[in-house]
């Protein structure tokens, strides 16, 4: 009786070097070796769901690796991370030989933005990934805060780098509502009350 396994296969073609993982052991896949830790990027943590997207929304998907200690700083947070291809496989194995026998693709896109996250005794890095086709939808690609987007503009420019760990998204040029703006009647917050006011004042 044959017995099939199944497993997890992710590359991502980081600058200057390919880490390929699998959730457990080893595999070699397209003449590649995939492992469960990779001696520069460490384990991956986790892998978010894939969500699907409706309307003009894409997938999109995230994955948190832990990094080992002896890889420096400034290699896990570089400008150049974010467009780095992410591949995800969903893939079948012969159990008794480890052999890959059938892999499909379940997610290809490019990394959107990193955050890393430093401990005492642990340094972990967040990947957010969105589609290719994502790009198409986009009004103006220079509409973000991005660090790598805004050395391209302006070369040599550092003020974004330190501008790590946000959660809030916004773009450049969208102007915020005036300080003590409130919604109401045509005299603004309790526009009926004020408006009853200024009649008897008359």
């Amino acid at each position: 009786m044959r017995r099939v396994g199944l497993t997890v296969l992710m590359r991502v073609a980081f600058p200057g070097a390919i880490a390929r993982w699998c959730d457990g052991g080893f595999f070699e896949f397209e003449g590649e070796l995939y492992r469960n830790c990779d001696p520069v990027w460490g384990s991956v943590a986790s892998v978010e769901p894939i969500a699907e997207g409706t309307g003009d929304e894409l997938p999109s998907m995230g994955f948190t690796i832990f990094a080992p200690g002896s890889t420096p700083i400034a290699d896990l947070d570089r400008d150049d991370l974010q467009g780095s291809r992410v591949k995800l496989w969903i893939a079948e194995f012969d159990a008794p030989s480890g052999e890959i026998t059938r892999a499909d693709l379940y997610y290809d896109g490019r990394i959107d933005r990193s955050v890393i996250s430093i401990g005492r005794q642990l340094r972990s890095v967040d990947f957010e990934v969105g589609t290719m086709i994502e790009r198409m939808l986009l009004r103006n690609r220079g509409n973000s805060l991005s660090s790598a987007w805004h050395k391209s503009v302006w070369p040599g420019e550092t003020g974004h780098d330190n501008a790590t760990g946000l959660k809030t998204q916004f773009a450049w040029g969208v102007g915020s509502p005036p300080a003590g703006v409130s919604a109401g009647g045509p005299y603004g917050g309790g526009g009926a009350a004020r408006y009853q006011a200024m009649q008897v004042a008359q």
